[in-house]
């Protein structure tokens, strides 16, 4: 039987089809290009939009278990996962998803909601921040060394996609896991001036963190988020700002540090 992973191409996604191609797991990848996908030989790679689930039917043949990125349409490749036969869905969600207040976290747990009411065996990743959003400061420092967001004292955890991953596979491959939220936090907190001279220390440059509004922090991201989103990520941020310590998580942590993921992405800060 065949894992099959859904954003196969994103940050998570990658890396968990490398880590199962690696054990020798059969895996299949959906991405729009697998033309330029880049995955590991041996993975069977499909091309598709998970937007359009009605025409994914095809790419379920066989699975059963799935990886499940929450974009697109999520009720129609539940409903794909049911009648293929799967067996377990690992779900990629968020933290705050278990914060009924957090306006982030609500969209994610409608997400996790749906899975849970498809009636099939399930697990969520919660993962608190990706170590991986920092590349948003990318452009910015390369220019001039300079970071910019709105609430600068809001404290987060970051996580390295790698231990994300780590995590998704084991969900997937052993057993155990079924219907439990696993939460996952970085193994350190920082505020957002103080992840910023994290990355000026590794790469050897002066970085500073300048606070900037919501409209002018919406201004410099146009098209990089839904409405919706970028509502639920700058509220998030106010909620924070009144309690610096609201999304620093008592859960399990993962061991790679926020320094070792800039060092492997240096250059695109440099």
């Amino acid at each position: 039987m065949t894992i099959l992973v859904t954003g196969a191409t994103g940050t998570i996604g990658r890396r968990v089809v490398q880590l199962l191609a690696g054990l020798g797991e059969p895996v299949r990848a959906i991405t729009r290009r697998p033309e330029t996908a880049g995955l590991p030989d041996g993975v069977d790679v499909r091309r598709g939009d998970l937007a359009e689930a009605a025409g994914l039917a095809e790419a379920f043949a066989g699975v059963d278990r799935l990886y499940l990125y929450p974009d697109g349409d999520t009720a129609g490749l539940l409903d794909l996962a049911e009648r293929a036969g799967v067996r377990k869905v690992v779900t990629l969600s968020s933290f705050a998803a278990g914060q009924p207040l957090n306006t982030a976290g609500r969209l994610h747990r409608r997400t996790e909601e749906a899975v849970e009411a498809a009636g099939l065996p399930w697990t969520h990743l919660r993962p608190g921040k990706f170590a991986g959003n920092l590349l948003d400061w990318a452009a910015d420092i390369r220019a001039d060394g300079v970071a910019r967001e709105p609430y600068p004292g809001v404290r987060r955890e970051p996580v390295h996609p790698m231990d994300i991953a780590d995590l998704a596979v084991a969900a997937l491959t052993e057993d155990g896991h079924e219907g439990k939220a696993l939460p996952l936090t970085g193994p350190q907190s920082f505020s957002k001036p103080e992840m910023a001279a994290v990355i000026g220390q590794v790469i050897g440059r002066d970085v500073r963190f300048e606070e900037i509004s919501e409209q002018e922090f919406r201004d410099r991201r146009p098209g990089r988020y839904f409405d919706a989103q970028m509502t639920a990520i700058l509220r998030m941020w106010l909620e924070g700002a009144a309690d610096p310590t609201a999304f620093v998580y008592d859960a399990p942590r993962g061991t790679r540090t926020l320094a070792q993921w800039v060092t492997e992405n240096a250059e695109a800060f440099r």
